[in-house]
């Protein structure tokens, strides 16, 4: 059920139920997602997001359906004119075994290979840094024509999207912070590199 407690916030009571958010995407012009324990899920392979769902105790006759909406969502980002998206990842999220080594070694190599795309770019805020840094939470900012964003949040048993512009702006200047703190995208990209070859050698 959904529920909307006060102007410009929205709260769902299941993040494993349908949610606006393919919609959202959909018309979104740019993303920031800021990533503190695990990849966005418009980056995650489907085998990584398998497991992720598993070790939440997903309902299993359910998992399959929700990868492969995941999957769909994905497709925004191969589309004519794709949204600009910046990943703002920890280096825990990078570490963080989901499945085996294995997983997460291909999982890197397909974070390696988006961050290729001329439209993304990916920021990697090291376990040194991060902390100073305030990185605490993940967040997700949509960005939309004439200056309108939405920012997404999400738990366990609920998530929350917030239309708010004060409270958006506070993700922004938090994202920015981030940034400060990150390795800039080529040396982000080196560090996943290095990390993969870590996982392929386990």
């Amino acid at each position: 059920m959904d529920r909307q407690n006060d102007p410009g916030r929205w709260i769902l009571e299941s993040p494993l139920v349908p949610t606006p958010l393919a919609r959202l995407e959909a018309e979104a012009t740019s993303f920031v997602s800021a990533e503190l324990v695990v990849m966005p899920g418009l980056v995650q392979t489907a085998e990584y997001a398998r497991e992720m769902m598993k070790a939440g105790d997903a309902p299993p006759e359910l998992i399959e359906g929700w990868v492969d909406l995941r999957m769909e969502r994905q497709l925004i980002l191969a589309k004519n004119n794709p949204p600009k998206f910046d990943i703002i990842v920890d280096e825990i999220a990078l570490r963080r075994v989901i499945g085996s080594h294995a997983v997460m070694a291909r999982q890197l190599r397909a974070l390696l290979e988006a961050a290729d795309r001329p439209n993304m770019r990916l920021w990697v805020v090291p376990a040194e840094t991060g902390g100073l840094a305030g990185f605490d939470s993940s967040f997700y900012i949509l960005n939309f024509p004439r200056d309108e964003s939405v920012v997404q949040l999400e738990t366990k048993t609920s998530i929350v999207y917030i239309e708010d512009k004060e409270k958006i702006d506070i993700f922004r200047r938090h994202a920015a912070k981030l940034g400060k703190a990150a390795l800039d995208p080529a040396r982000s990209v080196d560090f996943v590199a290095a990390i993969a070859r870590e996982h392929e050698r386990e």
